[in-house]
């Protein structure tokens, strides 16, 4: 039996989310793991910009398309996981801020582990567009796995 028997992976299309569903794949078929995927609209930042930007205020559209994207993706990432023979659940987070939210799941779930994708920003990047992974990987009571996309 493996340490990890549950492991949390959030996606959001990115390269570097996908390159953790891979690892994250390949592990939990070697350690018979269940897999968690997770996609959280972060909703706290759509009505900050949408407050911005010349959409008449109204941010339900963005939410609406952003909902309709974690699906998708949250679909795609079960059905390779079925696919390979694992046991696999998800969570389509519908609003909040992403870095608490996947504390709250992975509290919530028991979740051993959390492996979640990076681009490696730093200095004013990082400053200016902020990093989930960094918050997460700061704040989790579980060890945390951060994946970087190949080059």
């Amino acid at each position: 039996m493996s340490v990890f028997q549950r492991i949390l992976v959030p996606v959001d299309g990115s390269d570097p989310s996908n390159a953790a569903v891979e690892l994250g794949l390949r592990l939990a078929k070697e350690w018979t793991s269940e897999l968690i995927f997770c996609n959280i609209v972060d909703t706290d930042r759509i009505m900050a910009e949408s407050a911005s930007v010349v959409t008449g205020g109204d941010p339900t559209p963005i939410i609406e398309t952003m909902l309709a994207s974690g699906e998708q993706l949250l679909s795609a990432a079960s059905k390779e996981a079925k696919s390979a023979g694992l046991s696999t659940r998800t969570c389509l987070q519908r609003e909040g801020n992403p870095v608490k939210g996947i504390l709250d799941l992975a509290k919530r779930e028991h979740v051993d582990l959390v492996m979640m994708g990076s681009h490696g920003r730093g200095g004013l990047s990082l400053l200016v567009m902020g990093s989930t992974t960094e918050g997460v990987l700061r704040s989790s009571e579980v060890p945390v796995l951060v994946v970087r996309e190949r080059r």
